[in-house]
């Protein structure tokens, strides 16, 4: 079993070649939150969600969003994985943070129920959704989050920590949300219920 990494906090400026980009994976049982490297430069578009981990398919990040779904389905891309970038589109941090992120980078393993979305260039910015087996894990990260604070009316249960932002337990279905940005927690709890609201 892997051990639980904590998210690195750091200063991001526009135009740094390398910034850390937080994501959410379960692998063991556990939920592990990771720092990924990510190149600033040479970005052109998002990607698109894809079922088998470590490939992409790059779009062009003004390409228009799909309008929500009338049904309480969630979006499915081709691939069968669960589309978060466009549950919530670069757009929607944007007027949420007051952010000016470009693109999106899905960050997707089908193999362990993660799903998730990049955001970029700027502050670290992600959001996660574990599709099963989310209950043990969001009981071990809450218990390793010194400043866990519970937040009410979300899922079955939530919390927010400065160190890995909200994670929200519904079932055994696990999200996550992480926007470095002042006033953080107001941001990602908005985000999390527009992210709930669709799924």
């Amino acid at each position: 079993m892997q051990a639980l990494t904590t998210r690195h906090s750091m200063s991001h400026r526009r135009g740094r070649a390398n910034r850390m980009s937080a994501i959410t994976t379960i692998s063991g049982g556990m939920m592990v939150v990771m720092a990924a490297c990510s190149s600033g430069s040479g970005q052109s578009g998002g990607t698109t969600p894809n079922a088998t981990k470590g490939s992409s398919t790059t779009t062009p990040s003004s390409a228009p969003t799909p309008p929500a779904a009338t049904t309480s389905a969630a979006p499915i891309a081709a691939s069968g994985a669960l589309d978060v970038c466009g549950l919530i589109p670069a757009t929607a941090v944007n007027t949420a943070a007051k952010t000016s992120y470009e693109t999106t980078k899905s960050v997707n393993d089908a193999s362990v129920n993660q799903y998730g979305c990049e955001y970029s260039p700027g502050p670290i910015a992600s959001v996660n959704v574990v599709t099963g087996g989310a209950a043990e894990s969001f009981a071990k990260l809450k218990a390793s989050a010194t400043d866990a604070v519970a937040v009410n009316g979300l899922g079955d249960q939530a919390f927010y920590s400065a160190d890995f932002g909200l994670s929200v337990l519904r079932g055994d279905e696990g999200i996550n949300v992480f926007v470095q940005v002042t006033d953080a927690q107001a941001i990602d709890t908005q985000l999390a219920e527009s992210l709930i609201a669709k799924l």
